[in-house]
């Protein structure tokens, strides 16, 4: 009996996701549901599920309970897939989420949602099979895939999208690169014999730049740059916070993070936003909130326009053109040196990103060479049809084709020091690491030794700075001297190590009685640290809120019971505030427990 089984190529998107398969010399979509040609990356746990048999949810049942449970939705498992929950990158993606990720064996992230009796658990590895197997069903006999990846994921990021596609009942042939797939696509629709060409390709929530040399069907990725975790996602989020900002400075009580229901539904209105002011200056945001407390709704009516969204995002889109120039520079090229421009993603409709790469290339861009939403999975297609007929296209990309620079565990390539890092452990600030110095190994490490400033001292201290434009703290270092020491007897050994993932390692060692004091902080220079620096804020925010409360409500209770005893822990609580380390997630959670403890009691 014939083989009738056919191969597919399968762009697994973070926000949508694509199906086609090429026979005959002919790229043909996979349709879903109602014709749709894209399918939402996202999943609806039923909340009859059990940890034994967990049950998805689609069309009118699926929306309806997602109405009532938003936390059974999960969307852009891509974000998550192959990583670890200690990642600061899902660290900054929980305050987004409506849905609930917890830590499961071996540092790995688990979606924890509803069910039936409990809650059940599952990977992102669960949630990318059960959209593969989705995509899959929409064809009889697709048993064989070729699966597109960032060409930044990581290769556990790449054998965990393998280990989907198993679950799914395929046999995945090959994982390749989006950008190549792109190429790949640009090639098969305008006959390109030889050429060189840059592929930018910004998603939902990936960004890849390469360096694309294209010689008579084959392809060679001369360079590859980008970031795993920069796109659509990190712009609707963006409008998110603005909003909540918004609608916190009008209604202090009204916390849009504090309810699942309102994130889902602010999301799901950031995505219209962003999308609308494609093509339009100004997009009406009419949305409203229930205080938990009061039950009273308020409802936030403003004109965002499109000057808004870009000063939102514009930082974000001026990194990726930072790739390009690294991409280009690794060859010694110049704009002049690239044949064509193959733009992909539907992050690349944004008109500011239009604009700037327009401006940076110094040239009218085609935006319309390839199907920005599809080109990839057609890529996919033709690779696979290639590859049944023994014609790989690419080579085996992941050991000798594509030349990365170092990465970050986190996906972002650092290999020069950010800005300038400066101490001062006395009387003068002193430049540790100077900006655009070059980590060729695996870290660079200065020591310094020094005394301490003035005699009878009981702490020495170290402040760490940051300096781009202006000069920012960034951490504070102190060891504490069992006795008061003159100046002249003292002596200090310190050790400043910053390794190429963008963390700097600070060792202090007391040579008099050999107490020893670490600090680690992150100096990347991208906006993740800002994010962070924002997430932090607002946890003291939240302390320092609760705190309020519950002095208020002791201070009526007069002498009452344990009143006093709980105001002096207050008090206490107050002191400690300047040294609590807000990073620290553990730390965190004790402290709003126990100032709840006290504000209930």
């Amino acid at each position: 009996m014939a083989d009738t089984s056919i191969i597919v190529g399968i762009d697994l998107g973070t926000t949508y996701s694509e199906i086609y398969t090429y026979q005959n010399n002919q790229l043909e979509v996979i349709v879903g549901r109602n014709q749709l040609r894209m399918t939402p990356s996202r999943v609806i746990v039923s909340k009859t599920s059990t940890q034994d048999k967990i049950t998805y949810l689609t069309g009118a049942r699926g929306n309806m309970q997602s109405k009532n449970l938003p936390g059974n939705e999960i969307y852009e498992p891509k974000r998550i897939i192959g990583r670890k929950m200690s990642d600061q990158y899902i660290i900054r993606d929980l305050y987004y989420y409506p849905f609930k990720i917890v830590e499961g064996p071996d540092d790995t992230p688990l979606y924890s949602v509803t069910g039936s009796g409990g809650d059940v658990t599952l990977s992102a590895v669960d949630v990318d099979a059960q959209i593969l197997r989705t995509l899959a069903s929409y064809r009889a006999n697709v048993k064989q895939a070729v699966i597109t990846v960032p060409a930044y994921f990581r290769k556990e990021q790449i054998a965990a999208t393998i280990e989907a596609g198993q679950k799914a009942g395929l046999e995945i042939k090959k994982c390749i690169p989006e950008p190549i797939a792109a190429a790949i696509a640009y090639w098969h629709a305008h006959h390109v014999k030889n050429q060189t060409i840059v592929v930018y390709d910004l998603g939902g929530g990936t960004f890849d730049c390469c360096l694309v040399r294209i010689e008579n069907g084959k392809f060679k990725v001369l360079t590859s740059e980008g970031h795993s975790h920069l796109g659509g996602a990190d712009f609707d989020n963006a409008i998110v916070q603005y909003i909540r900002d918004k609608i916190k400075d009008a209604q202090p009580t009204h916390d849009v993070f504090a309810r699942k229901n309102d994130l889902r539904r602010l999301k799901d209105l950031a995505e219209q936003a962003k999308r609308s002011l494609s093509d339009a200056e100004t997009y009406t945001i009419n949305f409203t909130t229930i205080d938990p407390l009061t039950r009273e709704s308020y409802t936030y009516n403003q004109v965002f326009t499109r000057a808004e969204f870009n000063t939102l995002i514009e930082e974000d889109v001026n990194r990726t053109l930072g790739y390009i120039d690294r991409s280009l520079g690794q060859m010694g090229f110049t704009v002049n040196n690239i044949d064509e421009i193959v733009v992909v993603g539907g992050s690349t409709r944004i008109p500011l990103i239009q604009q700037k790469l327009a401006d940076y290339f110094k040239r009218p861009i085609d935006f319309t060479l390839v199907n920005l939403d599809e080109a990839v999975a057609q890529g996919a297609a033709i690779y696979a049809a290639e590859l049944m007929k023994e014609n790989d296209l690419i080579g085996d990309w992941v050991d000798s084709e594509v030349k990365v620079e170092p990465v970050s565990l986190n996906g972002d390539p650092i290999f020069k020091v950010p800005y300038n890092i400066e101490v001062n452990y006395g009387f003068n600030d002193e430049t540790i690491f100077k900006k655009e110095h070059v980590i060729k190994d695996h870290f660079i490490r200065v020591n310094r030794t020094c005394s301490l400033p003035y005699s009878n001292m009981s702490q020495f201290r170290l402040d760490v700075f940051k300096v781009t434009n202006k000069k920012e703290c960034i951490g504070i270092l102190e060891l504490s001297l069992d006795e008061d020491v003159e100046k002249d007897k003292s002596k200090f050994n310190m050790s400043f190590q910053l390794d190429k993932y963008g963390v700097l390692s600070i060792t202090v060692n007391n040579q008099m009685d050999g107490t020893c004091e670490k600090l680690n902080l992150t100096c990347r220079g991208d906006q993740l640290d800002h994010q962070i620096e924002q997430i932090l804020f607002k946890k003291r925010y939240e302390a320092e809120q609760i705190w309020k409360r519950a002095m208020n409500k002791l201070c009526m209770k007069g002498n009452e019971g344990t009143a006093v005893k709980n105001r002096m822990r207050l008090f206490e609580i107050k002191d400690e505030f300047p040294y609590i380390r807000f990073e620290d997630e553990e730390t965190v959670d004790n402290l709003i427990r126990e100032l709840k403890e006290i504000e209930s009691s």
